[in-house]
């Protein structure tokens, strides 16, 4: 059962349940009450009609009467006063009974009123003795039948206009929750198409009570959520676009040493090399796992290392792409920059900053690499990139020639991930491009240490 019908169930139970309870408290209320006002209204009756009577009776000269002759008196006077509806007692026994009904037990009536029954119909019954006459009584016996039916026709007009009271209610509650309760429809609906993999899935609700509030839990939910599974698939992608670039080197050197007939050092130097790639990729494993970490929390292991040294080993792993490209590498930075910096996360940066450029560029092509102590470029003359996709090359999984970069096994996750180990250095990623004119990536630096001698400032160095 839906919660709207539930709660209009519970809302006309309980309706039911207050009018039922409160209505029969009222009625009783109502009925003791008509009986109480005709109870009080007939006693005053009889005490007039008392007074009447005792005067009546007491104007003439009754001592010369005897018993039977006052008692034949009393009950002319009392005729003559009284009328239909009373009757006169005389030691409880009825002497004049000017009532419907036959009196059996007037001994058990005391002094207030008391009700009888009689198939539809309701009796009053007062008593009152009379004070000039001791021993005789009066008794009133009054229909109050009418007093039932006019409760019971005020109880049925009652039941009408609450019927059509409860009907117009609940078509208004209806309505109320119709309006309440569309947002957590909205809210459901969004949730199953969230649990069914459109992250995108958001709720629009412009109000500001708890549905409003819920529905803004929701939408932040949501945001986490799609953001954690896009840093997930771009960690996952990551971690099989970094390992492609000792993979790479380890393909390369092992290749020479067996189809390449190597001096004793040279193959020794290509063991190194291969045993070099095999280390980083273990330690690149594990730190790519932990990335998605950093990225949460933006802690990273923050070392100081010189610039000239890095590049040197990012060379050193492109050495085998380098020579079979016959790529010429300019490199002119200082040999005592250091920069903060986590070691494996900034060699994967500059791994894919040099990985494009090499891509970019043609056999023979020169790649310019320069620190100043500010920045660190790398140039290079390769096909450059679109002006208008230049600002999307940052976003994950976005490659400006799919064709191209597929073909060079690209993923379109190296710029991307190159944007956020700068982010996490605090540093910022700029890249400059112009079609076949060539790319400029540069890399501010946020805290250097220059040291700078008399003799050496500069080392230049060419790789061909």
């Amino acid at each position: 059962m839906k919660l709207k019908s539930k709660l209009i169930l519970i809302f006309l139970a309980g309706s039911l349940a207050s009018v039922l309870l409160g209505g029969g408290m009222l009625v009783y209320g109502m009925q003791e009450f008509h009986i109480r006002t005709a109870a009080h209204n007939y006693k005053k009756q009889m005490d007039s009609l008392e007074y009447i009577f005792s005067e009546s009776v007491l104007d003439k000269e009754l001592g010369h009467m005897g018993e039977l002759a006052l008692e034949a008196y009393l009950k002319f006077q009392f005729r003559r006063c009284f009328g239909e509806g009373y009757a006169l007692l005389k030691e409880e026994k009825p002497v004049v009974n000017l009532t419907d009904f036959e009196i059996l037990d007037s001994a058990s009536l005391n002094q207030d009123y008391a009700l009888q029954h009689l198939g539809s119909q309701t009796i009053l019954l007062l008593k009152q003795d009379l004070k000039e006459f001791p021993g005789y009584d009066v008794i009133c016996v009054q229909d109050i039948s009418f007093y039932y039916k006019q409760m019971r026709e005020q109880v049925k007009a009652f039941g009408k206009t609450f019927a059509v009271i409860l009907i117009l209610t609940c078509a208004g509650v209806y309505l109320l929750l119709e309006t309440v309760l569309k947002p957590l429809e909205k809210l459901t609906k969004a949730a199953m198409e969230l649990g069914s993999g459109n992250l995108s899935a958001r709720v629009e609700i412009n109000r500001k009570d708890e549905t409003g509030k819920l529905a803004g839990a929701f939408n932040t939910m949501a945001d986490r959520v799609e953001k954690q599974v896009d840093e997930l698939h771009l960690l996952l992608g990551a971690l099989t676009h970094e390992i492609k670039t000792p993979m790479t080197s380890i393909i390369g050197y092992s290749d020479t040493l067996l189809r390449v007939k190597l001096s004793p050092q040279q193959q020794k130097k290509a063991l190194q090399n291969i045993n070099h790639a095999g280390k980083r990729l273990e330690r690149l494993s594990s730190k790519m796992l932990t990335l998605l970490g950093a990225y949460e929390t933006g802690e990273i292991s923050l070392k100081s290392w010189k610039v000239k040294d890095l590049v040197q080993e990012m060379l050193s792993e492109l050495e085998p792409v380098l020579k079979e490209k016959q790529i010429r590498v300019e490199v002119e930075c200082s040999p005592d920059t250091e920069i903060m910096a986590d070691r494996e996360l900034m060699l994967s940066l500059l791994l894919n900053l040099m990985g494009n450029a090499i891509k970019a560029s043609g056999p023979g092509s020169p790649i310019r690499i320069c620190c100043t102590g500010e920045a660190l470029t790398i140039e290079d003359e390769g096909c450059g990139i679109p002006a208008h996709a230049l600002p999307h090359v940052k976003e994950a999984f976005f490659m400006a020639d799919k064709s191209r970069s597929r073909s060079e096994g690209g993923s379109g996750l190296g710029l991307a991930l190159c944007d956020r180990i700068a982010a996490l250095h605090g540093m910022d990623l700029e890249l400059k491009s112009q079609e076949q004119k060539g790319t400029i990536a540069v890399l501010h630096f946020l805290f250097t240490k220059h040291l700078q001698s008399d003799e050496d400032s500069v080392e230049d160095g060419a790789y061909n």
